[in-house]
């Protein structure tokens, strides 16, 4: 039997280990491309859709970054007017660091004294709260290194639950 991959495109290096971790944990077979960020990802999707060709179906993950949802979502159609491919669009609240603070069981074994947060995607700018409290437990955070280590141990069904962004992504990426 042949794998059928999904294409998922993401703004940078450590949502791809994220994504990565997250496919892994779900057996999904998936191929990713990486772009140099928002405005990138934006200008390149159907360039990048395209190098997924051979995928079944193409996700791009967007971060809103403090934006609105709905003008994030009229960049995507402006992006998308001429497009050839169809690509399925999971707008992430601010940014993905917002699952990572879902789970505080899962910050507690790295971080001193997490507190629970009931709606994680409110929060602005999640990667500087992550590093608040990496720094007051006197460590220092690295997206690149320690995202992967987050991703790792938080419970998808308690991000699911506060992260409307990550149970969209999940959806798309498990239904085919």
């Amino acid at each position: 039997m042949v794998e059928r991959h999904r294409g998922i495109i993401v703004e940078g290096p450590s949502d791809e280990k994220v994504i990565k971790e997250i496919a892994t944990r779900l057996g999904i077979p998936i191929r990713v491309r990486v772009a140099k960020g928002k405005p990138e990802l934006l200008k390149k999707m159907d360039s990048y859709a395209l190098l997924l060709r051979e995928c079944e179906k193409v996700i791009a993950l967007i971060d809103s970054h403090c934006t609105e949802i709905s003008k994030v979502e009229d960049e995507v159609t402006r992006a998308r007017k001429n497009s050839q491919r169809e690509i399925k669009i999971c707008i992430v609240r601010h940014a993905i660091e917002a699952w990572f603070l879902a789970d505080e069981n899962a910050l507690g074994e790295f971080v001193e004294n997490p507190t629970a947060i009931s709606n994680p995607e409110e929060i602005c700018k999640p990667d500087e709260e992550i590093e608040k409290l990496f720094r007051n437990s006197g460590k220092e955070y690295l997206k690149t290194r320690d995202a992967l280590k987050l991703i790792n141990k938080i419970n998808f069904t308690s991000v699911e639950r506060k992260c409307e962004s990550f149970k969209s992504f999940l959806k798309l990426l498990m239904d085919c």
